[in-house]
């Protein structure tokens, strides 16, 4: 296996990180409502920012609307809207944990 140099690393690869990261999260508890919702929002901070607000290309998902969000997430996961990271991510979100993310990042402010 090849070797990853230090500053190698593509923005991809750390979504893809952080998708693992929130899967292992998710093992082995059903339906996962017991996770806190900074712990979703932690998997979601590897791409979007730690506050919602995207450093990158990758768009900023903080002070939308829960409504947006909510159907962002759901769309993504019913795979009417596909991403490779995205589509993944949802499809292991359940309903509450969707409403969870939707609040928590509606209710960040957006960079300015």
């Amino acid at each position: 296996m090849g070797r990853i140099r230090h500053g190698s690393v593509t923005k991809p690869a750390i979504c893809q990180a952080g998708l693992i990261l929130l899967l292992a999260c998710l093992a082995g508890k059903p339906g996962a409502e017991g996770i806190p919702t900074s712990g979703l929002a932690d998997a979601c901070a590897v791409c979007h920012g730690p506050d919602g607000n995207s450093p990158a290309s990758i768009p900023s998902i903080a002070a939308l609307e829960t409504d947006e969000l909510r159907q962002l997430l759901l769309s993504f996961r019913s795979g009417e809207l596909d991403s490779t990271v995205m589509t993944r991510f949802a499809r292991a979100l359940t309903d509450a944990e969707i409403e969870q993310l939707a609040k928590h990042f509606s209710q960040l402010p957006a960079a300015e």
